[in-house]
């Protein structure tokens, strides 16, 4: 099933210990969307909640978000033993209060299910792919705090997961985003250019908001023919059901022509598509999907669909992990 497909129509060992409904592989249901919001922190994160509901309900299928908040326990620590240490204990009770109180107030205010998780682990890349491959889930949502540095996305959960996760996967940088009403789509044709069109209208039909999708030129480039061009590559996937825009801009690089119109104009939220970089250990969705989302003010949200890709990648990171003693390449 291909993410248009989707948008239409036991975790192994590491599960110890959740809030929210139990799954049972017997009464998984094919035909629900689900996503996934893995969260460090409940507090302050209406943001990755505002994007995971804007999909959801822009789904024609029913549908839950799962909030996830995983106790990453030392590798030693038995996992059948966590639940009777004190500090652990004394942490999951703080954080399932907090979790419960962002699923019932932010599930009313958007009538839709959230069901809050807390799991035990030794190891959160394991536990999450885990979820994603048993529970069959249609979209990943990831946050990201701080710099693009190679040193922060090198063997990071989050590159890891974008690399690795088998659904379409979603990174949002956050710059205090509420409702994103007025979303700018940088586009260059690829397939994950198309997927991030495709979310930016999700997103803005639930708020009743518009898209500009942005392609941007150097001089001498004739723009008419450039946003026919736009039009007909996109005409596919634009539903109708919110405004959506072509715009052509100047500029001397295509870094400075997406920031220059996102600084320039009150957009709410930038939706990057990844690059064909993304599959490189030291980028994230790509080298300028990595720099917007650094340097733009405004929020970003970086994106890939789940293609073929993914399964070749597993492919090559087996064979990584061969190497020991890997050191980040340096430049």
């Amino acid at each position: 099933m291909n993410w248009r497909e989707i948008f239409t129509s036991k975790v192994e060992e590491e599960s110890v210990s959740q809030i929210g409904t139990d799954v049972n592989d017997d009464l998984i249901q094919e035909n629900r969307y689900k996503v996934l919001t893995p969260i460090a922190n409940p507090n302050n994160k209406t943001a990755m909640l505002n994007i995971s509901s804007g999909l959801l309900k822009a789904s024609s299928l029913e549908g839950e978000v799962t909030i996830l908040n995983i106790i990453e326990l030392p590798g030693q620590t038995p996992l059948d033993l966590a639940e009777y240490r004190k500090e652990t204990l004394s942490e999951r009770n703080s954080v399932q209060q907090e979790m419960l109180k962002l699923a019932i107030e932010f599930g009313k205010k958007e009538g839709i299910i959230i069901n809050p998780r807390i799991l035990y682990s030794r190891n959160r890349f394991n536990t999450i792919n885990n979820i994603v491959k048993q529970e069959k889930i249609n979209f990943l949502l990831l946050g990201w705090r701080g710099s693009f540095s190679v040193g922060n996305i090198y063997n990071s959960l989050v590159k890891n997961l974008v690399r690795q996760a088998p659904c379409p996967v979603g990174v949002l940088k956050d710059n205090n985003l509420e409702q994103p009403r007025h979303i700018l789509v940088p586009y260059r044709g690829s397939e994950h250019a198309h997927w991030g069109v495709e979310v930016a209208q999700r997103l803005a039909a639930n708020y009743q908001g518009q898209v500009t999708v942005l392609r941007v030129v150097k001089a001498g480039v004739d723009a008419q023919a450039e946003e026919e061009r736009a039009l007909a590559e996109t005409e596919e996937i634009i539903t109708g059901e919110v405004e959506v825009n072509i715009k052509v801009v100047y500029a001397g690089e295509v870094v400075d022509g997406i920031l220059s119109e996102s600084a320039n104009n009150n957009y709410d939220l930038i939706v990057m598509g990844a690059s064909k970089e993304w599959r490189f250990k030291n980028l994230l969705f790509g080298s300028i999907p990595d720099i917007i989302a650094d340097k733009a003010d405004t929020s970003v949200l970086m994106v890939r669909c789940y293609d073929q890709e993914v399964e070749v990648i597993e492919e090559e990171i087996a064979q990584e992990d061969t190497v020991e003693g890997e050191e980040p390449p340096k430049f």
